[in-house]
């Protein structure tokens, strides 16, 4: 049985080496000014544990005579307002995993401190409103340090075909879509469906 999935817009299937992206942006559809790189890894396997990869280690990888995973980058033109430097993304995340990480940590006291009070009889802890409120806040932060960006929303990579030949894209902006194709008539065609493998 094929696993097929179905979009409700369609998807674009295009040639790797002969991509032509509009100079425009994907997001608005504003003349470009600068451009950015979007990469990925093609058939990238999750392991339940990354040490548990074979090759994970530079000696295992030399011993076993594995290569490191084939990453494909695509150049994407786009206006200033959607350029977003990966180093304070980065920064951003890492930050929102260390309160998220001391607010999991604070919780496990404050419950067992919380749990003492009301077995012993003196009722809920007063501290509780400042502690939903710092789990709140974190929550809030993690959504947003997570969500994708403007770009990563708009330009979505599917995936690609068997031999990596063709990348599926998922285009929000109908007009840059259609551009895309205008620009590249020999090596793109418009798809509702794939089969996930």
């Amino acid at each position: 049985m094929t696993n097929r999935k179905f979009f409700d817009e369609p998807i674009v299937r295009i040639k790797i080496g002969r991509i032509r992206f509009p100079k425009i942006c994907p997001v608005c559809g504003a003349i470009s000014t600068t451009s950015t790189w979007i990469t990925t890894t093609p058939r990238r396997k999750q392991w339940l544990r990354p040490h548990w990869k074979p090759g994970f280690y530079a000696s295992e990888r030399k011993r076993l005579g594995l290569t490191l995973e084939e990453k494909k980058s695509f150049q994407v033109h786009i206006c200033e307002n959607h350029y977003i430097s990966d180093d304070g993304e980065w920064r951003f995340r890492i930050l929102a995993m260390l309160l998220i990480s001391i607010t999991v940590s604070l919780s496990i006291f404050f419950f067992i401190i919380s749990g003492n009070s009301i077995w012993n009889g003196g009722g809920i802890n007063p501290g509780i409103r400042g502690y939903f409120a710092i789990l709140l806040a974190s929550i809030v932060i993690g959504y947003l340090a997570f969500k994708p960006n403007a770009l990563e929303s708009a330009f979505q990579i599917i995936g690609f075909d068997f031999d990596v030949q063709y990348v599926w894209l998922k285009l929000k902006n109908p007009d840059y879509r259609a551009k895309l194709v205008e620009d590249n008539p020999l090596n793109v065609e418009l798809v509702n469906w794939i089969v996930k493998v």
